[in-house]
């Protein structure tokens, strides 16, 4: 995604951190640190579905583009934001694609947001915008109060799927109401969200749903259920989330793992003439568009006949033939192809990244 971004924005060197001092995660001559440890020396080498066992961001991300990946280093993120630029800048004309910046403090992302005041792109995670406003503030497009974001007042749920140690920790320290769901259940079961909803509706205080458990349980559990299993549970928090705004619920607290981070909701795809749209399920599509996603199985039952091979064959040319000519070339594209997330799910996104509380 950064990759194809870059290319779309016709960005120089793109600074890249992910650093969240005020959570324990720094960077450190390219290393990634939770708390005092390396990443791979945190637990989560053993996290049974993506063991991390690298901590070197440079070289790993450099295993997942084309473009040169380089380091900015603590010594230049001291010397403050236009040391930072001017490093970028080298690096974009030595040929690097990419950067990773060492951050190990929030005065180190304030110096890296007044640094990328002009850049179209950065990468990182959340904490990587806390300097990005002054910027705006300079340049007068921020008015007076934008800092407050207004409340979002109403009933509360979390949701919390990752196996880290952290999650796991928080999840057993939580003293409200907690449901476990059941693995066989939210694999097999179509239904199962909706029956979950209502024990959350049903609650007199914030629930907890959680499918964290021990790296052992999950491997057990993965080794039943295979590949699908990750795969369902993601829906199935999809599922949830939408059956519980719609039973009223306005405040979600999410967990975005560090190691993998989905959007949120039941969702659809629409395909129009000169791009594709990701909305939530429950938005209406606008005229022309094609919904792309079709429930095969319901109650664990077919929902209609499946096409045989000859008609899987002409479906699959026909949706080709109506792609741009560059992105059915064998060759790399000059233009990747345009998806945009729609205004209710961009929506969704934000409430969840701006209540931040991540479980």
């Amino acid at each position: 995604m950064a990759e194809a971004l870059r290319a779309r924005l016709h960005a120089g060197c793109v600074a890249v951190c992910p650093a969240f001092p005020a959570n324990g995660r720094t960077v450190y001559r390219g290393h990634l640190f939770v708390g005092d440890a390396l990443l791979n020396e945190s637990g989560m080498q053993n996290h049974p579905l993506n063991p991390m066992t690298d901590a070197n961001l440079v070289r790993v991300m450099q295993a997942q583009t084309r473009e040169r990946v380089a380091l900015v280093g603590h010594e230049v993120v001291r010397a403050g934001s236009a040391a930072i630029a001017a490093r970028l800048e080298a690096l974009g004309a030595q040929g690097a694609g990419f950067a990773i910046v060492d951050a190990i403090c929030d005065a180190d992302l304030l110096a890296l947001g007044e640094a990328l005041a002009d850049a179209p792109l950065a990468v990182g995670g959340s904490a990587i915008a806390l300097g990005l406003p002054a910027n705006f503030r300079r340049r007068g497009l921020l008015r007076a109060g934008a800092d407050a974001a207004a409340p979002v007042r109403g009933r509360a749920a979390v949701l919390a799927g990752s196996c880290s140690k952290a999650t796991r920790a928080q999840v057993a320290a939580y003293e409200g109401p907690v449901l476990r769901p059941d693995l066989r259940r939210v694999v097999g079961d179509p239904a199962y969200p909706d029956e979950v909803a209502r024990w959350c509706l049903a609650q007199a205080s914030v629930p907890l749903v959680a499918s964290t458990s021990p790296p052992d349980e999950v491997a057990a559990a993965a080794s039943v259920h295979g590949e699908r299993l990750a795969a369902a549970i993601e829906q199935f928090f999809g599922r949830l989330a939408a059956r519980l705004a719609a039973g009223g619920v306005r405040r979600f607290t999410a967990k975005f793992s560090a190691e993998k981070e989905t959007l949120p909701g039941a969702k659809q795809v629409y395909r129009y003439p000169d791009h594709d749209l990701i909305a939530l399920e429950t938005e209406p599509a606008e005229p022309g568009a094609e919904p792309l996603l079709a429930p095969i199985l319901r109650g664990g039952r077919l929902t209609g006949p499946l096409p045989d091979a000859r008609q899987a064959r002409e479906h699959c040319l026909a949706s080709l033939k109506r792609l741009p000519t560059a992105t059915r070339s064998l060759f790399e594209g000059t233009e990747p192809y345009p998806v945009e997330v729609s205004e209710g799910l961009g929506k969704l996104i934000g409430g969840l990244r701006h209540k931040g509380a991540a479980v």
